[in-house]
């Protein structure tokens, strides 16, 4: 998860990411899950997260940028991350599920992902979990690439400009 949204989701600069993130781990602590966290592979930020869990005196293991997202995509149960960064693409291409996080501000407007699992909050993924435990990556695929409950691309595009 990055801690900033960047140039893809300016609103979100004002969002508290971080907290979000710590919040996250505490209820998969809670839950005896075992937390693995990717940072982006452009920005050594390892140590931060180091420190932060420790102070924060949560459970969870920081990956190194280094390693790529395949393996730890494949190990999860569930990848969680912004649904503007590009590891929902890599996560449910590889077939994982990967619920989208979408920090508040944000620019992005959530009815774009509405088939797809989205949460604002490390609480809306508790219950996301007791509403659909298997989350399918297949649908997730199917929303983004309208590969047959959407008929086809373009009828998605023009679905989404009639809308809003």
């Amino acid at each position: 998860m990055t801690v900033y949204s960047g140039i893809a989701d300016p609103a979100a600069l004002r969002a508290n990411t971080v907290q979000y993130l710590i919040d996250l781990v505490r209820v998969l602590n809670e839950q005896g899950k075992v937390v693995r966290i990717k940072g982006h592979p452009a920005i050594d930020n390892s140590e931060f997260f180091q420190v932060l869990f420790s102070r924060m005196k949560l459970d969870a293991t920081v990956i190194p940028r280094t390693d790529g997202l395949q393996a730890h995509a494949l190990w999860a149960d569930v990848a969680n991350g912004p649904v503007s960064s590009g590891a929902l693409i890599q996560t449910i291409a590889l077939g994982c599920p990967y619920v989208g996080f979408v920090p508040e501000p944000s620019s992005i407007d959530c009815w774009l992902f509405s088939q797809m699992p989205v949460i604002l909050s490390a609480t809306d993924l508790q219950t996301l979990a007791d509403e659909n435990p298997l989350l399918n990556a297949d649908d997730s695929i199917d929303q983004l690439c309208a590969l047959s409950k959407n008929r086809s691309a373009t009828e998605c595009l023009f679905r989404v400009l009639d809308a809003g």
